[in-house]
């Protein structure tokens, strides 16, 4: 096979390998995550001027409101005042007839005075009760039309009131529409951060095959530079290379602290195993979670194996056979990059690891240890990495079984049964029955059988080159 250095290289991981267009894209988002806060600012202080003119139009509302209340108070006080007064007249009148009738009746003692002058005092009399019917009625009309008025105030004010729950009814809606606008705007302002955030990490194109030397790099000017082979063929690019030009935090090299080191090792925990991925498993188990049982797996084996093994070393080449998908993703059998290609890009990854993190610390002694004991798994040549090849599978094959129940058998896995017929050891092969066992009984107790996987010759040739050939069945 040809020189694969065109395909893939950990130089293009190296802080020098970060091109200007991507450092643009990180002033661009900058920019734009402070013009974004910004516009965000200044549109909530909109809205708190907004609120306290919609409080001070209230408040003043409601000022009117009280100085109304105040003038029909008023209105009424005085209609009462005239009432009173009307009353007052109305007992003067009473005591002035009272005084005519009295002067009347001293009138009639004096009869004798004159038929003529009694008369005049009769017709006097009597212009004196019209002008006081007519008062009267002067009276009552200025009462009636008072009370009109009193009648005008009151739809006065209830129009008042009305048109001020009309106003309170608009500042509300206004009040809830200037939310919902600052609500749309928050989200839009999130939408954008994460639709920058995703092109920093855009799924790679997928090589031609009848084209295989076409360069893709005018489509992302911000990656680095990955071209491929004419000697390869069906090339699928993983999905969000993590380059660490690309890396939001850039870590220091050849330092003698091991804590870039651990920030390097928290990729493992968010990398999730491809595999399960393409059945629809999101939030499926990361790269740390599978290494860690298998170093428990490690820690129990069955007595026949422990007698004669390096448990300690077991466990550690557990915990560190895959380190090197932090970086080179989780390859699988179906992304279609050759094993020896997939076995470059770890071992280059695995040096960049052991070297430029840890090739400083405690004297590089970690890093090299680290580096030999993945090696040994790689080599795939003593008992101990025998031993640990056949954990990995039958790991495999307990989280199958595990997301098959959790799913309730509506999602078959049988693909990655092939896996049993690849164990090597004699009592990993017993565990791997058992659980085969355990699988079919989940199967028969939902009364349902599991399918064949598709293009199963397609399968296993995949299979057989990453795990050695076998003409074993899908369980």
């Amino acid at each position: 096979m040809a020189d694969q250095s065109e395909v893939w290289s950990i130089e293009h991981l190296v802080p020098g390998g970060r091109s200007p267009a991507l450092c643009n894209l990180d002033k661009e988002l900058v920019l734009f995550a402070l013009f974004a806060l910004f516009a965000l600012f200044a549109l909530f202080a909109l809205f708190a001027l907004f609120a306290l003119f919609a409080l001070f139009a209230l408040f003043a509302l409601f000022a009117l409101f009280a100085l109304f209340a105040l003038f029909a108070l008023f209105a009424l006080f005085a209609l009462f005042a005239l009432f009173a007064l009307f009353a007052l007249f109305a007992l003067f009148a009473l005591f002035a007839l009272f005084a005519l009738f009295a002067l009347f009746a001293l009138f009639a003692l004096f009869a004798l005075f004159a038929l003529f002058a009694l008369f005049a005092l009769f017709a006097l009399f009597a212009l004196f009760a019209l002008f006081a019917l007519f008062a009267l009625f002067a009276l009552f009309a200025l009462f009636a039309l008072f009370a009109l008025f009193a009648l005008f105030a009151l739809f006065a004010l209830f129009a008042l009131f009305a048109l001020f729950a009309l106003f309170a009814l608009f500042a509300l809606f206004a009040l809830f529409a200037l939310f919902a606008l600052f609500a749309l705007f928050a989200l839009f302002a999130l939408f954008a951060l994460f639709a920058l955030l995703l092109c920093r990490f855009p799924v790679p194109p997928v090589l031609d095959k009848n084209n295989i030397s076409t360069d893709y790099t005018h489509l992302y000017p911000y990656l680095p530079v990955i071209q491929a082979s004419k000697h390869l063929t069906a090339i699928t690019f993983i999905e969000n290379p993590y380059l660490l030009a690309a890396l939001p935090h850039r870590l220091p090299e050849n330092s003698t602290s091991p804590i870039p080191f651990f920030h390097m090792v928290e990729r493992l925990k968010c990398e999730k195993r491809e595999g399960w991925r393409r059945f629809g498993i999101r939030d499926g188990e990361s790269i740390a979670d599978h290494m860690y049982r298998m170093s428990i797996m490690t820690m129990l084996a069955p007595p026949a194996l422990s007698s004669r093994l390096d448990i300690p070393r077991c466990t550690k080449m557990a915990l560190v056979h895959d380190m090197a998908e932090a970086l080179v993703g989780d390859l699988t059998p179906v992304d279609n990059v050759p094993k020896v290609e997939k076995s470059r890009r770890e071992a280059e990854t695995m040096d960049y690891l052991c070297n430029s993190l840890l090739g400083k610390v405690h004297g590089g002694e970690n890093g090299a240890s680290i580096r030999k004991i993945w090696q040994e798994y790689e080599d795939s040549e003593t008992a101990e990495s025998h031993f640990v090849h056949d954990v990995d599978k039958v790991e495999l094959m307990l989280q199958m079984v595990e997301y098959e129940r959790a799913h309730d058998t509506t999602l078959d896995l049988s693909e990655f049964s092939w896996v049993h017929d690849r164990l090597i050891l004699p009592e990993m092969k017993e565990w791997g029955q058992e659980i085969l066992v355990e699988r079919r009984r989940l199967w028969e107790n939902k009364q349902v059988t599991p399918k064949e996987p598709k293009e199963v010759k397609t399968l296993q040739e995949q299979q057989d080159q990453y795990y050695g050939e076998s003409n074993g069945k899908a369980v």
